[in-house]
């Protein structure tokens, strides 16, 4: 089954095709444990690793360039 019209993502129009339907059903723990595991290191990593360059943005003394301190914003000053 082909879907009825191209979808839009940001890489552009996609057609999309269904070649099979088969029921979900909960994975044992003891099978997901280590992609869970893995997923909230990752996360963890993320978060210090942000606030690590927050505190040290925090703690400088920055002139001529915009940190933008999560934002897009890539104008020089």
């Amino acid at each position: 089954e082909i879907a009825p019209e191209p979808v839009l993502s940001r890489y552009g129009y996609h057609v999309l095709r269904l070649d099979a339907l088969a029921e979900g059903h909960p994975l044992p723990f003891e099978t997901v444990k280590p992609k869970i595991s893995e997923a909230m290191e990752k996360a963890q990593w993320a978060r210090k690793a942000k606030a690590f360059v927050d505190g040290l943005i925090a703690s400088s003394s920055i002139t001529g360039a915009d940190l933008g301190r999560g934002t897009n914003n890539t104008k020089p000053n």
